[in-house]
C-alpha cells in the first residue's frame, strides 16, 4: 500500500506533464486509426455555434474520423477544457492499474507454474 501511494504522490507531483504525454499518445494513437483534426473552415464553424447544436456537429464530425481534441494539449484548453480531465483522471488511475497488472501477472506466472509442474509430473 506504501508504495501505492508513493506512486500516486509521484504522479500527482507530475500530473501536468504526465498528461500532456497522455495527450500526445492519444492524439498519435487516433492519428494512426485514420482520424484527422478539424480543418480551418470546421474550427470556425464549431466556434460560433452552441450547447445541442455544437455536441451535434462535434458527434457527426467524429462519426466523419475527424476529432475536436486532436490538437496540441495548449490548444485543447482553449478549444474543449472539459475533456483534459480525462487525461488526468488516465494518470491519477495508473498507480492502481499497475498494481492490478501486476497482481494478475504474479497470478497468472503462478498458475503456470503449477501447470508445468504438473506436466513434469505426469
Amino acid at each position: 500500500m506504501e508504495r501505492e501511494t508513493d506512486v500516486l504522490n509521484l504522479v500527482k507531483k507530475h500530473l501536468k506533464a504526465l498528461s500532456k504525454c497522455e495527450h500526445a499518445r492519444w492524439t498519435v494513437e487516433k492519428l494512426l486509426m485514420g482520424f484527422r483534426p478539424l480543418n480551418g473552415e470546421e474550427k470556425l464553424h464549431d466556434a460560433f455555434i452552441f450547447g445541442a447544436e455544437r455536441r451535434a456537429y462535434r458527434k457527426k464530425l467524429k462519426q466523419n474520423g475527424i476529432h475536436i481534441d486532436l490538437c496540441s494539449y495548449r490548444d485543447l484548453r482553449r478549444m474543449n477544457p472539459g475533456n483534459m480531465k480525462y487525461d488526468c483522471f488516465l494518470m491519477m488511475a495508473m498507480p492502481r492499474i499497475l498494481k492490478e497488472f501486476y497482481q494478475n501477472n504474479q497470478i497468472m506466472q503462478k498458475m503456470e507454474k503449477g501447470k508445468n509442474n504438473e506436466e513434469v509430473h505426469s
